[in-house]
């Protein structure tokens, strides 16, 4: 390292004559120019082989885009015949848009978006099959059936007798053991007096009536309320 430094200072002690410029000027201020062709080294062809590859990386995804978009269109465009050739004659006289319609093949041929092409929404789903003598698979298909024609049920769940609303507060702050003061807000709209559900429905399609007290279940949930309280 001393060598080469000792080089440099020398020559900074040696003067030349530009031939271009005839300037006098230093050897250590001396920069050397090449007006050929730089030759190419390992890391220009590396560098080089990864550019072209790179151009040929994108050329290659554009034409697989036009591609896909192309295959697309080719496959839209055969759906309404597809659908003719899958279709039995009967089906075929139904008001359904050929793009609305999916292939499941089991348990059920095709499932009906209605609207989905037009409206961009699902007016009806439609189920269509041909009719099979296949015992087993007619079974699952009135089992679907009957999962869709059921119809939703809500019940209500509570005791048989009536309760106002100061008498149901005082009960939960008799169970509570707290002593708390009601307030009533004379601002607010008058609410109902008391209620009371009706349980018929839940009677006749459950076979269910209460059998807990109010007391009880106001103890009960009060209870497990301030279980779950105390482990948050």
């Amino acid at each position: 390292m001393s060598g080469l430094l000792e080089a440099f200072q020398s020559f900074r002690t040696i003067y030349c004559v530009c031939p271009c410029c005839n300037k006098l000027m230093r050897f250590s201020d001396i920069r050397l120019q090449y007006e050929g062709k730089t030759p190419e080294t390992w890391l220009d062809k590396y560098e080089s082989k990864i550019v072209s590859l790179q151009k040929k990386e994108d050329k290659f995804q554009e034409k697989e885009s036009e591609m896909r978009k192309k295959a697309t269109e080719k496959g839209r465009a055969q759906v309404p015949a597809l659908v003719k050739q899958s279709f039995d004659k009967d089906l075929l006289k139904l008001p359904y848009d050929p793009y609305d319609i999916k292939a499941l093949l089991h348990p059920v041929d095709f499932v009906v978006f209605d609207g989905l092409e037009q409206k961009k929404m699902v007016d009806n789903v439609v189920f269509l099959s041909k009719k099979t003598k296949d015992t087993e698979l007619n079974k699952i298909r009135k089992t679907i059936k009957n999962t869709i024609d059921k119809e939703s049920l809500t019940v209500n769940m509570g005791g048989k007798e009536p309760i106002p609303i100061r008498t149901l507060a005082n009960k939960i702050i008799k169970t509570s053991g707290k002593v708390i003061q009601i307030e009533n807000d004379m601002s607010m709209p008058v609410g109902v007096k008391s209620r009371i559900p009706n349980l018929n429905l839940a009677k006749e399609k459950l076979d269910w009536q209460p059998t807990t007290s109010l007391e009880s279940g106001l103890r009960k949930t009060y209870s497990w309320m301030e279980q779950d309280l105390c482990q948050k």
